[in-house]
């Protein structure tokens, strides 16, 4: 037995009873605050009155003072009075309603009247119960009314608890308004303040309820039809006529204000099937059973939606809370509670609430499964709701299709009437959406559960109310993207409108799943069928029409929706209709069936150009697809068969700027190929357009070749007939027109292109001798009107184009570029040159072949022709190349032949006749290495060489024309060409000797001849540097040439010397002297050029003459100092050692300053004897030897040190008492330290050395 048994068991046996006592203060307040809307008691008050089959109510407000404080509400019904039951029920709480039809379950809706009033009193029949507090505990008092008459209204009267100002009776109103949406009887509510009638709300009944065909499936095996059950098979329509539509009229008055309003109702009897556990289930929770039929009602607004910002009433405001706004449809629990369907359509059905009845249950598991199976049973209506009203409209619509018809034509016609009027200019749109793109913020599902997940992440988008034009909605211009459509709103299309609005979804609230679940029923109804959709062409399933694309609409009627009715239920046709927006496929499957009108095709290539702007993914190939498919007529009232004509054979448009014509016409009045737009198209479209990128791989501005091509085969330009004359020069001004305005680079291939075209064709009129009427032939048969051709009269016969051409302003160069001649063919001229006598002045025969127009075969012939004159030779005649033009500079050369020309006339290479003879071949100068040659020759006078070297000069600064002639002459060319008169000197006699020299073998320089370098003669004093620049010889030689010559010089004064003796050395050696000091004091001046590794070299080369007992000697710069005045030994160094003047040359070659210690402490290891007698006194050897001492330049003695006779030793002797020293020089072992006078004196201590 477990613990709870035998506890129960204890319990039974020998326990007492004891009632468990409730708070019923609070228990009563407890539930009040799980009611949270404001107005719950009189939402109750009114559910009862409905389920007490009232049909008016009334509400009765007590107030007092100036700020209407409520101190009492009235509230009456005439409905069924109470019944004992309804008492019994009254006075328990949580004794809900058993009749399973009525909405109340939990029985504590009648206790919201404590909300406002603490003792609340209820009159009914001939009875009348008043609760009263004991303490905590609620008691009530009932009073038989027997003996007066039973009254018919049902009273609840309830004194204010806590006195309130009198509600907002436009709120009130709006509360009061909601409140009868869904009631079955009751249908009349008015409101009294202080006995005042202040407002009524009515509804009636004015259509009787028909029938909704619902669609059956065509075969058993098919799934096209409608869908009726729930998923679970929980509820499903009784049979065919259980889907009624009805409409009631709703009228609102508030103090003397009236507004109404039509609605459409669908009610909807369901039947059940409950399974029998869940049965059970619900009956524990719920306390009573599920019923066995449901009634589902369905509010859609009937007519349009108000404006928001409409105050012209307050009547009007209250029925803003009839009409459900979009996305805010409410659930009907019997009333109105806070939860949402997310569409613009309330629904009522037998929902399990929560206890507040704010909401339905979707906690608890068993009513969850109830309510949502009722949902999808209730969006199942709502869809089987819409395809039936769709359905009617479209019957409708399709009456009036003649006639709205009529109506659109007159009104485009108007508008495009006050548009041309008006110039309205059209402006771009800037639509950045794709071809399939819409304005959502998450593109429709394409699945049939696209709609149920659109409304469970909700949507932002607003919806725009019913505009009664397209202007409202476009205020952005641009007819193109926007078509015109001015008709206003028909009432169908009104009805469509507000009907569909009443599905554009949002995400209900606050719980979401109730929307999904709608969504998911009103999809599973028919899910393999769009929602219905109003197109232009009647009501189609959403998969079928097509929404408007920027304009597309325009070519695309058939399926198309209207932008005013998309603009106004966006949501509806992008996410729940599904519908698609036009594309490029549908326009190309629409043109191919149609054949457009000139009005439309003009429209169509102007909407092109804007649309490819907006979107810039289409590509070429689409462009190139959709022209293929154009087809097109022209406007021609007289003809009856129009023919039609394919875009695609149309080519090229007209582009004034690419083809010119002359004065007197235009390019109308001249023929066009037919690949060409017609005119009235181009036109109409304008060029402007025809420009576009977009319309790049449709049509091009015809090329002018092309038209050349065309034209060249017209009949005009062969036919030699009178009557194409006309056409014929127009023709050929337009091409001289063309010729004209090219480039003068272009302006030849042109030419040719013409030339190519009519060449051999008899286009060119010419004017006759002989009497006709109109005479033309080719081109290269006739001469220019301009030609001089009397110099050839007697030789042939010859035609000069007529005069009519230059009337028209066609110019010569193009009728030379055709073929024309300018003058006679050179072979005739040739042929005729000793008969026309130009043989002895050329003048006359160059001028004339100037002037005409020659061939490239006509000048190389006269290149290499032997037909000028010479002067002074009269041999025979000479090619262009072998003369050169007259210049007196030129007459210097003996090789240069001049042209023989008039004395009188100047002849220069920029003259036009000298131009013209240096593009022959004639020579302007003469080759530079010919001149160079020239100059070199020994035997030509020096004044002759000067000229030929002025010559040059002239010719070779920067730009001149010589210089790059001269730079391209190789070195050993240079080397050989000795033409530069210069002067060497002897470096040690002086002696001058003159001669020509290389540029790259003498220097301009006049102070490096010091050293017997060739410099150009200084006598030419200024040109000597001039043509040392211009000729690149160098200034000076190069370092390196420098010391070479130092070397050669050295050479040269010893042989000099070795052959001088006699009394001549003396002087030789003194001029030896004086020639190196010379060169010393020049290279000084180039030290700073002299490198370290060039210097380098010298220090171990003997090249410094210095004299040695009377002759000369040569050393190296490490054994010469530089003579110093201020030796402080008396002059000792020059003494000892060789020295030479200061010279930065020597200097860097490695001469030293100064006699250093070490030199000399060397030279005294060395030769101490011959130091001893440079100094000659003992008295300066000993200075030196004490500045060894000081200043040691060893760092130890060496047995050299020790083995010199360098030190000064002395030596004593007495002679007659007194004592005599002598010094002398000795060796280091050889000598004594003495520091005691009597040492001194003894023998044989032969030397000591003073201290």
């Amino acid at each position: 037995m477990t613990l709870y048994d035998s506890v129960r068991e204890s319990v039974d046996k020998s326990g007492e009873f004891e009632q468990v006592s409730v708070n019923q203060r609070a228990l009563i307040d407890k539930i009040l605050a799980r009611y949270a809307s404001a107005g719950a008691v009189y939402r109750e008050l009114l559910q009862n009155s409905n389920d007490a089959n009232a049909t008016e109510a009334e509400v009765r407000f007590t107030t007092s003072g100036e700020k209407k404080i409520v101190t009492q509400v009235e509230y009456r019904n005439n409905g069924n009075p109470f019944r004992p039951q309804d008492w019994a029920r009254l006075k328990k709480i949580a004794e809900g309603n058993p009749d399973e039809s009525k909405i109340g379950a939990f029985g504590v809706g009648a206790y919201t009247m404590f909300s406002i009033c603490e003792e609340p009193v209820v009159l009914s029949g001939k009875q009348a119960l008043a609760f009263v507090w004991k303490g905590d505990a609620l008691w009530t008092k009932t009073v038989d009314t027997d003996g007066e008459k039973e009254s018919e209204w049902t009273t609840f009267v309830l004194p204010s608890r806590d006195p309130y100002p009198l509600p907002s009776l436009v709120e009130f109103g709006e509360f009061l308004c909601a409140s009868l949406t869904f009631t079955k009887c009751l249908s009349a509510i008015r409101v009294y303040v202080d006995d005042k009638h202040r407002m009524t709300i009515v509804k009636t009944q004015i259509q009787e309820p028909t029938s909704v065909q619902i669609k059956k499936a065509s075969s058993w095996w098919k799934t096209d039809g409608a869908l009726t059950a729930s998923p679970s098979g929980l509820f499903s329509l009784k049979d065919g006529n259980s889907l009624l539509e009805s409409f009631y009229h709703v009228q609102v008055t508030l103090d003397g204000e009236t507004a109404a309003v039509t609605a459409r109702y669908l009610s909807a009897t369901a039947k059940t099937k409950v399974p029998a556990t869940m049965v059970k289930r619900m009956e524990r929770v719920t306390k009573k059973k599920p019923p066995s039929k449901v009634d589902v009602q369905i509010f859609l607004s009937g007519q349009e939606q108000f404006d928001e910002g409409n105050k012209r009433n307050k009547a009007y405001k209250i029925l803003q809370s009839f009409s459900p706004r979009v996305g805010e449809g409410r659930i009907f629990i019997g009333f109105r509670t806070s939860q949402t369907t997310g569409l613009a359509a309330h629904l009522s059905a037998p929902f399990v609430p929560t206890v507040e009845r704010e909401a339905m249950d979707l906690q608890d598991q068993t009513l969850r499964v109830f309510n949502l199976e009722l949902l999808e049973f209730s969006g199942i209506l709502m869809r089987l709701t819409l395809e039936h009203g769709m359905g009617a409209l479209g019957v409708q619509y399709e009456e009036g299709a003649a006639a709205r018809a009529k109506i659109d034509s007159e009104l485009i016609k108007q508008a495009e009437a006050t548009e041309r009027t008006e110039s309205v200019v059209e402006t771009n749109n800037n639509e950045n959406n794709s071809e399939e793109e819409t304005n959502d913020e998450e593109a429709p599902k394409t699945s049939v559960w696209g709609f149920a997940k659109y409304m469970a992440k909700g949507v932002k988008k607003t919806i725009v109310k019913v505009k009664n034009k397209v202007g409202d909605i476009v205020d952005d211009g641009g007819e193109l993207m926007h078509p015109r459509d001015p008709r206003p709103l028909c009432p169908e299309e009104t009805q469509a409108i507000i009907l569909m609005q009443s599905f554009c979804p949002r995400q209900s609230t606050p719980d979401p799943l109730v929307g999904t679940a709608l969504a998911q029923g009103f999809s599973r109804c028919f899910s393999d069928k769009a929602p219905p959709v109003l197109t232009r062409s009647g009501v189609v399933s959403g998969d079928k029409a097509r929404l408007p694309n920027k304009g597309m609409e325009a070519f695309c009627k058939e399926g198309v929706i209207r932008s005013i009715i998309y603009q106004n239920a966006e949501e509806y046709h992008n996410v729940v209709a599904q519908c698609r927006v036009l594309n490029l496929r549908d326009l190309s499957e629409q043109l191919s069936a149609d054949v457009l009108e000139e009005k439309k095709l003009i429209r169509f290539l102007k909407w092109w150009v804007r649309f490819t702007k907006i979107q810039p993914h289409i590509s070429t190939y689409q462009g190139a697809e959709i022209k293929e498919r154009i087809r097109f007529t022209l406007a021609d009232d007289k003809s009856e068969a129009l023919p039609i004509y394919e875009l695609k054979n149309f080519l090229f448009y007209l582009e004034k700027e690419k083809i010119r014509t002359a004065a007197g016409y235009t390019l109308d009045d001249l023929p066009m190929p037919e690949s060409l737009l017609p005119k009235r198209i181009q036109d109409s479209v304008t060029n402007r357009v025809l420009c576009d990128p977009s319309l790049g791989v449709w049509f091009s501005p015809l090329p002018v070749e092309i038209w050349i091509d065309f034209i060249g085969e017209h009949p005009c330009m062969s036919s030699g007939q009178p009557e194409d004359e006309t056409l014929l020069l127009r023709v050929l001004a337009t091409l001289s027109q063309e010729y004209s305005r090219r480039s003068l680079a272009d302006q030849p291939s042109f030419g040719n292109y013409c030339h190519s075209v009519l060449q051999g064709k008899r286009c060119i009129p010419f004017d006759s001798v002989e009497p006709t009427t109109f005479s033309a032939d080719c081109p290269t048969n006739l001469y220019l009107y301009s030609a001089e051709l009397k110099a050839f009269e007697g030789l042939g016969n010859f035609h000069k184009v007529s005069q009519r051409l230059m009337e028209m302003g066609i110019t010569d160069d193009f009728l030379v570029a055709l073929g024309v001649r300018k003058s006679v063919e050179i072979d005739f001229l040739f042929a005729n040159l000793g008969t026309l006598k130009w043989s002895d002045d050329p003048k006359p025969l160059v001028e004339y072949l100037r002037s005409a127009t020659l061939t490239k075969q006509d000048m190389s012939k006269l290149r290499s022709t032997q037909y000028l004159p010479a002067e002074n030779d009269v041999s025979r005649m000479f090619a262009p190349p072998e003369l050169y033009l007259p210049d007196v500079e030129l007459r210097i050369f003996p090789f240069v032949k001049l042209l023989q020309w008039p004395s009188e006339d100047n002849l220069t290479e920029r003259s036009l006749n000298g131009m013209f003879l240096t593009a022959l071949g004639v020579n302007v100068l003469p080759p530079l290495l010919e001149v160079l040659r020239y100059a070199s020759r020994e035997s030509i006078d020096g004044v002759i060489r000067i000229k030929c070297l002025e010559f040059v000069v002239k010719r070779l600064g920067s730009g001149g024309a010589y210089l790059s002639d001269f730079n391209r002459i190789s070195r050993s060319d240079k080397t050989k060409l000795k033409f530069l008169p210069c002067v060497m000197t002897s470096p040690f006699d002086g002696g001058k000797k003159p001669g020509l020299y290389s540029v790259l073998t003498c220097c301009y320089e006049e102070k490096c001849s010091v050293m017997g370098f060739p410099v150009i003669d200084p006598a030419l004093k200024d040109k000597a540097r001039l043509y040392g620049s211009l000729f690149q010889c160098v200034a000076e030689p190069a370092p390196k040439a420098l010391l070479q010559k130092l070397r050669m010089l050295v050479s040269d004064a010893k042989n000099l010397l070795n052959k001088c003796d006699g009394p001549n050395q003396d002087a030789v050696s003194e001029k030896v002297i004086q020639a190196f000091s010379d060169f010393f004091l020049y290279l000084s001046s180039r030290s700073s050029e002299l490198d370290s590794s060039s210097m380098g070299g010298l220090a171990s080369d003997k090249f410094i003459p210095c004299i040695v007992d009377g002759g000369i000697h040569w050393f190296k710069p490490n054994e010469v100092f530089f003579k110093n005045d201020s030796d402080g030994v008396d002059g000792v160094a020059e003494s000892l050692f060789q020295t030479v003047e200061f010279s930065p040359f020597l200097a860097s070659a490695g001469v030293k300053q100064e006699v250093a210690t070490k030199d000399i402490f060397r030279l005294m290891i060395q030769s101490p004897q011959e130091v001893l007698a440079a100094v000659k006194t003992e008295t300066k050897y000993k200075q030196y030897l004490r500045r060894v001492a000081a200043h040691r330049p060893f760092g130890r003695v060496t047995p050299e040190i020790r083995n010199s006779p360098f030190l000064l030793a002395y030596s004593v002797s007495r002679e007659e008492s007194k004592e005599k020293a002598t010094f002398d020089l000795a060796k280091a072992d050889d000598i004594y330290i003495i520091d005691n006078s009597f040492f001194g004196t003894l023998s044989p201590l032969p030397l000591d050395i003073i201290s």
